[in-house]
């Protein structure tokens, strides 16, 4: 078995880490059928990897639902602030549920099951859908406070795969872009 783009992906995020300077972004991009997405499946089995699927692959995968959900809002945003705050709530949420989870297989096993999505999928749209319909208080209470306080085992990646479909011109996709950098470093 070739895991040489496996350890190429896993050596690329260990330096994306240890650079401060550096948001933690990474684009791979190549033509279909070059296996960009059984190498990030790879990766996560040995890192905490988030997997979302933004659009269908032919004759494989399908998107899961609260995945699609997001990818409708985000195409649907009439204005860049609002389309900035559901990038941003989604990515909370994903992290939320990442952090249930201490190791790269526990989370792995949450998020796939023979050939389809688990539960991890599930607990992600509980989690968006009480995220953008929970009014905003400043007001936190003790539990909020631990859980600010703890951070995950090990850094989480989240990767958005067939991504460009969130995006109809190239304006729209600098702008995501940058959203998701700017929050990938806070």
């Amino acid at each position: 078995e070739n895991n040489k783009p496996r350890d190429m992906l896993i050596d690329r995020l260990k330096m994306l880490e240890q650079n401060a300077k550096s948001a933690s972004f990474l684009a791979i991009v190549q033509s279909s059928g070059y296996g960009k997405t059984r190498t990030i499946l790879e990766v996560a089995k040995a890192r905490r990897v988030v997997y979302l699927l933004c659009s269908d692959i032919q004759g494989g995968l399908q998107l899961p639902a609260v995945v699609n959900t997001f990818v409708k809002v985000i195409k649907a945003s009439v204005t860049t602030e609002f389309r900035e705050r559901r990038a941003v709530t989604f990515l909370e949420s994903v992290v939320n549920c990442a952090n249930k989870y201490e190791t790269a297989k526990g989370l792995f096993d949450a998020q796939f099951t023979k050939a389809k999505f688990g539960d991890f999928y599930d607990d992600l749209k509980t989690a968006f859908k009480l995220a953008t319909t929970t009014p905003f208080s400043p007001i936190k209470n003790e539990t909020d406070e631990a859980s600010l306080k703890s951070s995950p085992p090990t850094p989480l990646v989240v990767v958005f795969d067939e991504a460009l479909c969130l995006t109809e011109d190239k304006d729209e996709h600098n702008e995501l872009q940058f959203t998701l950098r700017k929050y990938g470093r806070s």
